[in-house]
């Protein structure tokens, strides 16, 4: 099957809700979940000739795309389908505030599906790996780019830099990078997006200043919750 035989649909009818419920293989206390998401115009299907044959429910956040529940029809499984929706949500919110999505693996057994699609495991001491749940992400906007390696990468100037923990044992941060602003000095040129804890530590340097402190202390106004995420200094 080519890819090019799939359309991808973000405005499904209840013809297409219907054929949903005919064969997903999820119970029908879940069925709930779909419904809503539909209901929300957070539903987006997958079809080839008419039939539908995968689907992807997910909710908007802040910055992120939750997805609640995803399914290929067991017809089409293996074909790319999954894929396909994955790449069609991210050139549909390309140029969104929209910059990554993230899950929790139901079953578990899924994770290596997700794997396949370019998903990661939250990073160990991630505020939700505090339970039995597997987590995992994939980004897929513009952000900065940290790195974990080459410290000496660092101008000094401006920079930040972030632990694992909110009191490390060490003194080497887990990841770092210079920052960039744009013209006001304010915005970065490209935001902080980190799928972490809002207890780790957080060191900004910043046009002669400096903050150092937890995350969640940076900007107690912040209304995104799912991860970590600083487009500028407050």
């Amino acid at each position: 099957m080519k890819n090019s035989s799939i359309t991808i649909n973000f405005n499904p009818t209840e013809e297409n809700l219907s054929e949903i419920f005919s064969w997903t293989t999820f119970p029908k206390n879940n069925w709930s979940v779909i419904q809503k998401c539909f209901e929300k115009n957070n539903l987006c299907v997958a079809m080839i000739q008419n039939e539908t044959v995968g689907f992807f429910a997910y909710e908007l956040e802040a910055v992120c795309i939750f997805i609640i529940i995803a399914e290929t029809k067991e017809s089409h499984r293996n074909r790319g389908v999954a894929k396909f929706i994955k790449k069609a949500i991210e050139k549909n919110f390309k140029n969104s505030d929209y910059k990554a999505m993230h899950l929790y693996c139901a079953p578990k057994s899924s994770e290596f599906a997700w794997k396949k699609l370019g998903f990661e495991y939250y990073p160990e001491n991630a505020r939700k790996n505090n339970d039995d749940k597997i987590y995992m992400f994939n980004i897929f906007g513009d952000v900065l780019q940290l790195s974990s390696t080459n410290y000496e990468m660092l101008n000094n100037d401006n920079t930040i830099e972030i632990w694992n923990s909110q009191f490390p044992k060490n003194t080497m941060p887990n990841w770092f990078s210079n920052l960039d602003f744009k013209e006001d000095k304010k915005t970065f040129l490209k935001p902080l997006l980190l799928f972490g804890s809002d207890e780790w530590k957080v060191r900004i340097k910043y046009n002669g200043n400096c903050f150092e402190g937890r995350y969640k202390d940076f900007d107690k106004r912040s209304e995104v919750y799912e991860c970590f995420y600083i487009g500028e200094i407050k």
